[in-house]
């Protein structure tokens, strides 16, 4: 008898250690750390290879490497500069890190738009605010830099190679100053990646004639565009199923499966606030948590994540 309780209590043990062990495939942590000396609230996931401070609302781009809990080194971005994180909370082992064979996709957010500015979402399709272009060049100048480091750092020796805009006027004129820099990068438009609330400021072009005219006379690049499925999203997203829960999840299924679809090691996606954190939420509760993980974007902010 009590060597079947003690088989019958390895057997929970092992069963609990299983568990755990599933339950950390997704490999996220919550710590508390320093950067740079100054505490940070940080999530890392290490299936997406980024870290994510809370604090200033950014993110961080986790290298190859073999680390552990107090030497964490992640690339900053907006600094161009490499970050060693340190766990306060001590609960941190990583080892033995490579996304050698994943994309790496960069996720930003528009610019600052007039609705941004002046609260009033009743504009359609709005433009941005002069402080909105403002942070579209400096935006330009940090990707380049990045683009930059990727070429002679990193095996993405091609750097960023597509651009994916969500076909509204603030997002394709926050893209402008990057694309004129990047003159040799394959770009397209989504409705996937477009925004998810219901309101006018959400609402683009009449049509995908009015999109040609205003490409042509704004940005005048060679932008891809799908006539179908322009025709088909925009009647679906821009009328009154934009705030169906289903299609909401449907699109950022096959977002995700449209980025999986793409050859390009390196790709650009202007996008928006409530989408990627919607985005975000998606792939990381890809063990049917569910779970919020805040993951919202300041203006021109962005998320550098590997992927499938």
């Amino acid at each position: 008898m009590i060597n079947l309780l003690i088989i019958l209590l390895i057997i929970i043990f092992l069963l609990v250690i299983n568990f755990n062990f599933k339950t950390n495939t997704q490999n996220i942590f919550f710590i508390k750390g320093l950067i740079d000396n100054s505490q940070s609230d940080m999530l890392i996931s290490l299936k997406y290879g980024f870290i994510f401070n809370y604090n200033n609302n950014c993110s961080y781009l986790l290298p190859n490497s073999n680390v552990d809990h107090n030497n964490l080194l992640a690339f900053d971005i907006n600094s161009n500069t490499m970050k060693k994180i340190v766990s306060l909370n001590n609960n941190l082992t990583i080892k033995n890190i490579s996304y050698n064979n994943k994309k790496l996709i960069i996720f930003i957010r528009h610019a600052r738009s007039i609705s941004n500015d002046t609260k009033n979402y009743l504009i359609r399709n709005p433009d941005l605010c002069q402080k909105g272009y403002e942070q579209s060049k400096i935006l330009a100048s940090k990707i380049i830099d990045f683009n930059n480091y990727l070429k002679s750092k990193t095996n993405y020796i091609k750097g960023i190679e597509l651009a994916i805009i969500s076909p509204l006027k603030r997002t394709l004129l926050t893209a402008i100053p990057t694309l004129e820099k990047l003159s040799d990068i394959n770009v397209e438009t989504s409705f996937l990646c477009t925004e998810t609330a219901l309101s006018p400021s959400n609402t683009g072009f009449s049509s995908v004639e009015e999109f040609k005219q205003f490409n042509n006379s704004i940005i005048n690049k060679n932008i891809k565009v799908n006539e179908k499925e322009y025709n088909k999203w925009s009647e679906l997203i821009w009328n009154s199923y934009m705030n169906d829960i289903v299609l909401i999840h449907k699109r950022k299924k096959l977002f995700d499966e449209y980025l999986k679809s793409k050859n390009e090691k390196v790709i650009i996606i202007f996008s928006h606030g409530d989408f990627l954190k919607k985005y975000f939420n998606h792939i990381l509760n890809d063990d049917n948590r569910d779970t919020d993980y805040k993951l919202y974007l300041e203006n021109t902010n962005f998320i550098t994540m590997y992927h499938d």
